[in-house]
C-alpha cells in the first residue's frame, strides 16, 4: 500500500479511444466505453486525475464536458467533472511534470512524445489502452491501476 501522507500519483487521461470507443452495435459512431463509469470512479478516488486530451488543452473543461455529455449520463459526467484540466500547446508531454509520480493513459502517444518519455526512463509510465479496438480495455487498465495502488514498485 502507498504510505500515508504521500500525495496520490497523477493520472493523465485521454478521452478518445479511452473513455469513448466505437459503437459496439456494428455502427461507426462514438459511444461511451464499457466500464467508463467504474474506471472514472476508481481513478478519481485513488489518483490525482488530469485531462490530457485535445478536447481540453487550454485549461478549459467546458468544451470537453459538453462533448462527453453527448455520450455519458449524469453519473459519468459528475465523475468526469472531478478531473482537472491541463494546459499544453503541441505535445501532450508539455503538460506532464516528469519529476512527479505519474501515469498516462492514452491510446496512442506521438512518436516524439514516446521518445521524450523514453529519454527520461519514463516510457513505462504510459499505459496504452484502446477501447476502439478492445472494447473491454478499461477493465484491464483498472486491474493495472489497482495493482499499482498496492505495489507501485512493481511497475517502475
Amino acid at each position: 500500500m502507498r504510505s500515508l501522507g504521500l500525495p496520490p500519483p497523477i493520472l493523465y487521461l485521454d478521452v478518445d479511444g479511452i473513455l469513448l470507443g466505437e459503437d459496439s452495435q456494428g455502427g461507426y459512431g462514438v459511444t461511451l466505453a464499457k466500464h467508463a463509469e467504474e474506471f472514472l470512479s476508481y481513478s478519481t478516488a485513488h489518483y490525482d486525475c488530469h485531462w490530457l486530451t485535445t478536447h481540453c488543452r487550454d485549461g478549459d473543461t467546458g468544451p470537453l464536458m459538453r462533448y462527453l455529455a453527448r455520450f455519458a449520463d449524469q453519473n459519468v459526467l459528475a465523475l468526469a467533472a472531478a478531473v482537472k484540466p491541463t494546459v499544453w500547446c503541441t505535445l501532450k508531454t508539455e503538460a506532464i511534470d516528469l519529476a512527479s509520480d505519474f501515469y498516462v493513459i492514452d491510446d496512442g502517444l506521438l512518436q516524439v512524445e514516446q521518445e521524450l518519455l523514453a529519454r527520461h526512463g519514463l516510457l513505462k509510465r504510459w499505459i496504452q489502452a484502446d477501447t476502439r479496438r478492445r472494447p473491454d480495455d478499461l477493465r484491464r487498465v483498472l486491474g493495472l491501476l489497482r495493482l499499482l495502488a498496492l505495489a507501485p514498485c512493481l511497475w517502475l
